[in-house]
């Protein structure tokens, strides 16, 4: 396999836009994670590029220094992880689903979009139960596994300006899932944008994100690679949601992915902090 080696490096934080970030971690050069090679395509280029990650004080913003391609990231070969690759991980996301029914308890005709959907074996679960789904995946081989299985699923890169098309195509939806994916984004606001643009006034949005804390606490540097963009605190959470009207309703740590944290949040013009529910 070649190297691509050119690199564009970010000067400001993803979320305040302000230049008063360091680096706190390089771990030199590295390929995508997510992209495993066929045996045809060794003699094809990929990129190869550092691997750093930058810190803002004031928002709690940590985040890749070199700036990647979601078209790369997600398009350029074959996307290779499924969010039904495992036993663990259906139970995760079977438990997820029983989660969600209870604390949000949506009514039948009720509509259910999951940004990041992937293979769409979470929303299968809702589907089976009888609500409206759509999948919103920014890879074409994953979106056409969950199409195949007939799960609705638009592929698009999930922000403010698809968020229209989306609801010009679907309406707005009373649920919103982004289950890590909102760290892939290369534009975090933009993406909070698009979720307020799609769920409805009185709509819940829920996400799921690795949680910075714990992977360092546990040294799981493997959590760290070029789709990951952002890394979450409940710091960066607050401030990242305040900025766009929206209000930690919970927060909660779950076990995946070695230790993450789960979010509900709805629209509200004056956000309260809420604490961290182990």
């Amino acid at each position: 396999m070649k190297k691509i080696n050119h690199k564009i490096t970010r000067k400001k934080c993803l979320i305040s836009n302000s230049r008063k970030i360091r680096r706190i971690l390089d771990l030199g050069d590295h390929p995508f994670a997510d992209t495993f090679i066929k045996k045809n395509d060794l003699k094809k280029k990929e990129p190869i590029l550092p691997l750093k990650i930058l810190l803002c004080k004031s928002s709690g913003c940590i985040q890749t220094e070199t700036k990647t391609s979601p078209l790369k990231r997600y398009n350029l070969y074959d996307y290779s992880y499924t969010s039904s690759n495992s036993s663990f991980s259906r139970k995760h996301w079977d438990n997820f689903s029983l989660e969600i029914i209870k604390e949000l308890q949506p009514n039948n005709n009720d509509k259910i979009f999951e940004v990041g959907s992937n293979d769409g074996y979470l929303l299968k679960n809702f589907k089976k139960k009888g609500f409206v789904i759509l999948g919103i995946d920014a890879s074409k081989y994953m979106s056409r596994i969950a199409n195949k299985n007939k799960i609705k699923t638009e592929c698009c890169i999930f922000n403010f300006n698809n968020s229209n098309k989306i609801k010009k195509k679907f309406g707005n939806c009373n649920i919103l899932i982004a289950n890590n994916v909102l760290n892939h984004s290369n534009e975090p606001n933009e993406f909070i944008k698009g979720v307020y643009n799609i769920l409805d006034e009185n709509g819940t949005f829920v996400f799921e994100l690795p949680y910075w804390l714990d992977t360092i606490k546990s040294k799981k540097f493997d959590q760290i690679y070029h789709e990951h963009v952002t890394y979450f605190s409940t710091k960066m959470a607050f401030n990242l949601l305040k900025k766009h009207n929206f209000e930690i309703k919970k927060i909660k740590k779950v076990n995946y992915h070695g230790g993450s944290i789960r979010v509900y949040a709805q629209k509200e013009p004056q956000p309260k902090k809420i604490k961290l529910v182990k």
